[in-house]
C-alpha cells in the first residue's frame, strides 16, 4: 500500500515509526527523502482540496516518481477524475492514494 504525504504530495510506500504527538500518535516516513514532517493533525487537517487540474499535476508527479507505465497512467488519471466527481469534499491526498492504490 502506498501513501501520499499531505504535506508535500510524495509518494511514501510505508510508514516506519509512530511517535505520539500532542493528540494521538503520529506517523513519520523514513523513505520520504524530500519530506520530514510528522504526520500531525495539523498537517492533515490543513491539506489542500484543489480542483482536478491540480490533482492530475500532482498524480503525474507521483505516476513518474513510482515510474508507471503508459497503461497505468490513464487508468490512474481515469480514476482520479471519477473519485474526485464522486467525492469533490476530500482531500487531495486522500484521492490520490485512493486512486493510485487501485492501480497498483
Amino acid at each position: 500500500m502506498i501513501h501520499i504525504c499531505p504535506y508535500c504530495m510524495n509518494p511514501v510506500p510505508h510508514y516506519d515509526n509512530d511517535y505520539i504527538g500532542e493528540l494521538q500518535p503520529v506517523n513519520v516516513d523514513n523513505e520520504n527523502f524530500n519530506c520530514g514532517a510528522l504526520q500531525s493533525n495539523v498537517i492533515l487537517n490543513n491539506a489542500k482540496c484543489s480542483n482536478i487540474q491540480g490533482l492530475k499535476v500532482n498524480g503525474g508527479k507521483i505516476a513518474k516518481k513510482l515510474k508507471l507505465n503508459q497503461e497505468q497512467k490513464e487508468l490512474f488519471f481515469n480514476k482520479i477524475i471519477e473519485i474526485k466527481r464522486k467525492k469533490n469534499r476530500l482531500k487531495d491526498y486522500i484521492i490520490l492514494e485512493i486512486a493510485i492504490n487501485s492501480v497498483i
